[in-house]
């Protein structure tokens, strides 16, 4: 199963971690719940690198344990939150659909 948690601080989003494999299908196959999380948060990551001023204060990759950690200051930009709520709205469609398969969680800071 992946956990996403969504990193806040007073409501506001400014990060996320994903963690494990949706494992929705059997070996050797294509695994479309891991593909969909991974597009829609390494889009993210890359937008924000590429569309906003804000630097990451951490972007931790292991791509064996099937996680990703993106950290931006508390204080970013308006852009770069708007992304990430896109992103969590497209997780939350996907957690709709294979709720076995993704969890999502909110950590409030």
């Amino acid at each position: 199963m992946i956990e996403a948690t969504i990193l806040r601080d007073e409501g506001r989003i400014y990060g996320f971690e994903i963690l494990g494999h949706a494992e929705s299908v059997p070996d050797g196959q294509n695994d479309l719940v891991c593909c969909a999380v991974s597009v829609l948060t390494e889009n993210t990551v890359n937008a924000i690198g590429r569309l906003t001023e804000d630097t990451p204060v951490r972007e931790e990759v292991n791509e064996e344990e099937g996680f990703l950690g993106f950290e931006l200051p508390k204080e970013c930009s308006e852009s770069s939150r708007l992304l990430l709520k896109a992103m969590v709205l497209g997780l939350e469609d996907i957690a709709k659909q294979y709720e076995k398969h993704l969890t999502i969680r909110l950590k409030e800071e």
